[in-house]
């Protein structure tokens, strides 16, 4: 069972951390406005100092000035809490301390938050000035738990091409990148990150997003740019995906899954059977 996520407006005291501060720590606190929500931006980052830069610059530099940004540091040594104290009178709230992994600290920011949505921006990547911008637009026009656009992919600074929505393949790979998801925070809070997944967290969290049928909004413009090379792109993810896929659509589901990320022979004469039978199904409801 999941534990839901209390609000909390400061982290308690810890005796290994590095640093804190923000606007918060100045008593300056921001909340939601007619057609103005609250937008609460999450970054988590560890000894991320090469792009954490850029990544702070494009939450600051938005051209929609209603946001809050809270930067999850855990414990870095490598001069990343120097780059974010320059901007100690811009970022809501800040803290450094050792944590429990990537999807801890992600819940452990969102705790944090109180716009109302909640999105998370890696250490790694960045927005377009516009992103936050044409969210709310689109938001402000629909009443949904969860928007989501598309994302484009780099390699260091070389552009290789743009991930678009696969809602269709969702119980297979993940349907769009997590940086572009703005999920309403109270349902966040209550449904947050399962931290026993360490790699594929946010995967499980979108399942749950599409099987429960929230109504969502699709915004079908590059609104995040992402660095290839994170924690799912390096690790083996293969024995989490299989057991998320399993507890969300049954062991068959989760073996024919298994054999497509695996690339194994016995997958195309699987799909032969499969297609054929789609085909009669097919041909049965013409007739």
């Amino acid at each position: 069972m999941i534990t839901k996520l209390k609000q909390q407006l400061f982290l308690p005291a810890e005796n290994r951390r590095l640093g804190e501060g923000g606007l918060r720590m100045k008593d300056f606190f921001k909340g939601s406005l007619k057609d103005k929500p609250l937008i609460s931006i999450v970054t988590i980052v560890y000894n991320g100092k090469e792009n954490l830069e850029q990544t702070i610059s494009s939450v600051l530099n938005q051209s929609y000035d209603n946001i809050e940004y809270i930067i999850i540091d855990g414990g870095s040594q490598d001069g990343t809490i120097d780059i974010i104290k320059k901007y100690d009178d811009k970022i809501d709230y800040w803290v450094s301390e050792p944590d429990a992994g990537v999807y801890s600290a992600m819940n452990k920011g969102a705790s944090l938050c109180r716009g109302k949505y909640i999105s998370f921006l890696n250490a790694d990547d960045w927005y377009n000035n516009d992103t936050i911008e044409l969210v709310v637009q689109s938001l402000n026009k629909h009443d949904v738990d969860y928007l989501f656009g598309n994302t484009d992919l780099f390699d260091g600074n070389k552009f290789l091409y743009t991930d678009k929505e696969r809602l269709a393949q969702y119980k297979f790979n993940t349907p769009f990148g997590h940086q572009s998801l703005f999920v309403r925070l109270q349902y966040f809070l209550s449904e947050p990150f399962n931290t026993k997944y360490k790699i594929l967290a946010d995967y499980n969290f979108m399942l749950g997003l599409i099987t429960k049928e929230l109504p969502f909004s699709y915004l079908n413009k590059s609104i995040v740019n992402y660095r290839i090379g994170g924690l799912s792109s390096t690790a083996n993810a293969t024995k989490e995906k299989f057991d998320i896929v399993y507890k969300h659509f049954g062991i068959l589901r989760a073996i024919y899954s298994y054999l497509i990320v695996t690339n194994n022979p016995i997958i195309k004469p699987i799909n032969t059977i499969i297609n054929k039978i789609r085909s009669i199904k097919k041909q049965v409801k013409t007739a």
